[in-house]
């Protein structure tokens, strides 16, 4: 059976332990599929223009589930870093519970890893972990926000005892990261859990689309998360008509820093 491939995503950096971050998995259980189809979707364009094996499903972007899929973290036993289901939303609303459920209890079955999420469904997401009894501190939860429109109230944020993580990537314009979670941490949220754990910023990767002509926007959150005290990381920017990893370029020092760490290796 096919195992967790390396992922070349990019988020290469100094994880939050001090210790570099270069190795990560790609754990798929949901392959490639989403109910919204945005338009800009990089795992949408990828599906059409290379094709993703034998399942039709993933070849037509339908939202589905591979469930023979669940034992690859087990499978998999050198401790790593694990994107899980990148390609399409774990949380889709059009995604049945018990369907997540299976999934979260794969991952518990391999606490060796740390898991990284990334949803668009804020508010789906929100009501699983509140309704979990105990959050596992090897998972990392992110939202993905582009523009200060999608930003929510985010008045959940002081209720969810989890690590959470925002990707504003492509980021489109400008955002107001400093009133949302200032609110949160002034209802006397923890440190470590129900805050942000770090944020992961930068442009599209298409020349020309919106915010690549400005770094402004990516300056702007850099600096805000430094006035915050949370983690950022500066993925790619457009300069000068080059697609780059340029943190240098910003007006904080070394924004290179990732929300979550490598997993340590078990002694024998």
């Amino acid at each position: 059976m096919i195992g967790m491939g390396r992922s070349n995503i990019g988020y290469c950096g100094i994880g939050a332990d001090g210790r570099p971050v270069t190795d990560y998995r790609a754990w798929n259980p949901c392959g490639f599929g989403c109910s919204r189809r945005c338009g800009d979707c990089w795992a949408l364009a990828m599906s059409h223009r290379f094709g993703t094996g034998s399942c039709d499903d993933c070849r037509q972007f339908r939202l589905h589930y591979h469930p023979e899929r669940l034992d690859q973290p087990a499978r998999h036993k050198r401790p790593s870093v694990i994107l899980v289901n990148f390609t399409c939303d774990t949380f889709d609303p059009w995604r049945p519970l018990p369907q997540i459920i299976e999934m979260m209890a794969a991952a518990a079955a391999a606490p060796q890893h740390t898991y990284v999420w990334l949803t668009h469904d804020a508010s789906r997401m929100a009501a699983y972990l509140m309704a979990c009894p105990d959050i596992p501190d090897n998972h990392y939860w992110g939202i993905t926000v582009r523009r200060q429109g999608e930003m929510l109230s985010m008045d959940w944020l002081a209720r969810v005892r989890a690590k959470l993580w925002l990707s504003i990537e492509p980021i489109e314009g400008d955002i107001d990261l400093m009133t949302p979670v200032e609110a949160a941490i002034a209802l006397n949220m923890r440190c470590d859990a129900g805050r942000l754990a770090g944020v992961i910023v930068g442009h599209s990767n298409r020349r020309g689309a919106p915010g690549t002509e400005t770094l402004e926007h990516a300056d702007s959150i850099a600096r805000q998360c430094e006035c915050l005290g949370v983690p950022v990381f500066v993925k790619q920017l457009w300069i000068g008509g080059t697609l780059s990893h340029a943190p240098d370029r910003l007006g904080v020092p070394a924004p290179r820093n990732l929300p979550w760490s490598a997993p340590r290796e078990r002694k024998r």
